[in-house]
């Protein structure tokens, strides 16, 4: 509750003065991210030995009603970050764990989460993205849509086919981390919205 106090009054402060304007301008809230890792809220799901804050369930819940009563571009921005967090937080191996999560709950990073593709919508069990293991490393063949931080993530989160021969779909995806500036990684275009401005959406 601290916490949830706490991003009020920035919001009612640095937010709400300036959101009208940048809604119109489609503006990505870059340079308020700072400010917000500062105070915990970019390490909200991410454990404490990490650099994180790791608050519970109900307390995220309320910083995110928080930033999305003074823009709901921002606050899905954190949340999109966050979801990339708490999946390495709780599936990463140690050496991804060290290596993102620090820079992550200090906003030197922003993570996300790539799910969703051109045929198949949010049916994640008809997911078509192949990633083909080559040596110690992973070549991955297809398009995500609608993605959620698209050029700011890194690493993303990709949802990806692993083993195609499984007996059950969710044994045949795996969730893969794709750094920016990976060779063939590519933004092909932006989706205008009718609203909810000032976060991105693209296809990769």
């Amino acid at each position: 509750h601290a916490l949830r106090d706490t991003v009020r009054r920035f919001v009612e402060r640095d937010v709400l003065p300036v959101v009208a304007e940048r809604e119109r301008a489609d503006d990505y809230p870059g340079d308020l991210l700072p400010a917000l890792a500062a105070l915990g809220v970019l390490g909200m799901s991410i454990p404490e030995e990490h650099g994180g804050s790791a608050i519970d369930l109900v307390g995220y819940a309320l910083v995110f009603e928080e930033l999305a009563r003074g823009w709901m571009g921002l606050a899905s921005v954190v949340g999109s970050s966050q979801s990339g967090c708490w999946l390495i937080g709780r599936f990463g191996t140690e050496e991804q764990r060290q290596r993102f999560l620090p820079d992550l709950a200090a906003g030197r990073r922003m993570s996300g989460i790539a799910l969703t593709e051109p045929s198949t919508g949010s049916d994640l069990r008809a997911v078509t993205l192949r990633a083909e293991p080559r040596g110690d490393h992973y070549v991955v063949n297809g398009t995500k849509t609608m993605i959620t931080q698209a050029r700011h993530a890194d690493p993303l989160v990709v949802l990806a086919v692993t083993d195609p021969t499984a007996a059950s779909a969710s044994r045949a995806m795996s969730l893969l981390l794709v750094e920016q500036g990976t060779p063939g990684w590519t933004v092909g275009r932006d989706i205008t919205k009718l609203g909810h401005k000032g976060v991105e959406l693209c296809e990769l």
